[in-house]
């Protein structure tokens, strides 16, 4: 964008006046001396009369050669110091708006409904995103609506510390694992659903960022929700349920990251992540505790990307003894379920980023994602999801179409569960998402 919102005339250079103008000039510094009148007559013989008027036209001439010479002086950039400067355009605002719809199609081959009506299509979100800088204050929030619920989704505010420092505070996104996302496609992958990816929780965190490092460390007081009893929740917590009353307190995270080869063609972050908290019982009125750490590798190199992730996590709640069972419960999107309370978790993710040169098309990203939950427990059957799709943008458009694999995984068939037991059969899902983003 132009430096200035001046608009000058290409033929015109900047700082100098037309030929127009400096005709104007001379004849505004030349002396005013009356013309001679026919037959060589000189004008001293002229009668006092004529003189007079004749000066009096001259002196009017003038004037008007005086308004012509400011006019066009104004109108030529950088022609006189003293030229009226064109008003400033108005700031941008220091709040900006935006926000998402998104319609979501999906046929399930392990539900007979879902076969049999060929898929089902609907409203699956609407959002709106208020983000800005004011005051030095930075702030980002989000709001989203589904047709079973509305939640909040992130609401924090930060300032800058220093040259390379960002303080936060208020519901935001757990610094663990691969960021942002641990996943490339719509339905994300198993660690999701573990709460160990895109999890947002409430408490304070700071951001160092200095050549190729990436230093995170943060402390969340709880979930994003004060209410543990509550379902309507974005990212999978610990929630309180009947007969397993507990929920996540007291949570500290450390994430430290370095990219090599930072800001050339071919990055490979490489990371490590540790969490560590409580596990409050309502019932015992205990505290037990929970952690997980574990390391990434993020690899972006021309048009691929790979990423790499493994950890291992545990939860230790105070349950009462007659109670103590080999999962405990979590939620969110308005439902609950089992997880395993111990278990090894892998991702493995590959895009390729497709050369476009379509009308109205600007990305087109190709992927395969694989992520894996490995159980503790004893015969206990993993839970895998496997997703292979293309993701596309054209403007405010962007679209999902995904082909899922579920093995043993919740939402995926009545016998699917994150939990100890559960059915070892592949599943299969197509899921289609248009969203229209402003």
């Amino acid at each position: 964008m132009p430096v200035s919102g001046r608009r000058s005339d290409p033929s015109t250079p900047r700082g100098r006046w037309p030929v127009g103008v400096g005709v104007l000039a001379g004849a505004l510094l030349a002396p005013a001396v009356p013309a001679q009148e026919g037959g060589g007559r000189d004008a001293t013989e002229a009668e006092p009369q004529e003189l007079a008027e004749e000066l009096k036209t001259q002196e009017e001439r003038l004037q008007e050669l005086r308004r012509e010479l400011e006019t066009l002086e104004t109108l030529v950039p950088g022609s006189r110091e003293t030229a009226a400067e064109e008003p400033e355009k108005p700031e941008e605002p220091p709040v900006e708006i935006g926000g998402a719809a998104r319609l979501n199609y999906t046929w399930q081959e392990f539900s007979p409904g879902s076969r049999e009506r060929g898929g089902d299509l609907g409203l699956e979100l609407f959002r709106l995103d208020v983000s800005g800088t004011e005051g030095g204050i930075e702030f980002s929030a989000q709001y989203r609506w589904y047709p079973y619920m509305d939640t909040v989704h992130h609401a924090w505010a930060g300032v800058e510390v220093g040259e390379t420092g960002t303080a936060r505070g208020g519901i935001m996104r757990v610094p663990f694992g691969l960021l942002p996302y641990a996943a490339h496609n719509y339905w994300f992958g198993v660690p999701y659903y573990m709460g160990f990816a895109d999890d947002y929780d409430a408490g304070v965190q700071y951001l160092h960022r200095q050549g190729g490092w990436d230093l995170r460390a943060a402390f969340f007081k709880n979930a994003e929700l004060g209410s543990p009893a509550s379902l309507e929740r974005y990212s999978i917590d610990v929630v309180e349920v009947e007969g397993s009353p507990n929920q996540e307190t007291n949570q500290a995270n450390l994430r430290a990251a370095y990219t090599f080869g930072a800001e050339t063609p071919c990055e490979i972050e490489v990371g490590a992540s540790g969490q560590a908290g409580q596990l409050y019982n309502a019932e015992t009125r205990r505290n037990g505790d929970r952690w997980a750490a574990g390391g990434h590798m993020d690899l972006r190199c021309g048009r691929w990307n790979l990423q790499l992730e493994g950890f291992r996590y545990a939860f230790n709640p105070e349950s009462p003894a007659d109670r103590t069972t080999d999962t405990i419960t979590v939620g969110a999107l308005a439902t609950s379920y089992e997880l395993a309370r111990r278990g090894t978790v892998g991702v493995a993710n590959v895009a390729y980023n497709l050369p476009v040169d379509w009308p109205h098309i600007d990305l087109v990203t190709c992927y395969n994602d694989y992520s894996i939950l490995a159980k503790d427990a004893d015969n206990a059957r993993n839970s895998a999801l496997n997703t292979t799709g293309c993701a596309v943008g054209s403007g405010p458009l962007f679209v999902y179409l995904d082909l899922i694999q579920g093995r043993n995984m919740v939402f995926f068939g009545g016998d699917g569960s994150l939990g100890v037991d559960g059915d070892a059969d592949w599943e299969t899902q197509v899921n289609l998402n248009v969203g229209y983003y402003f």
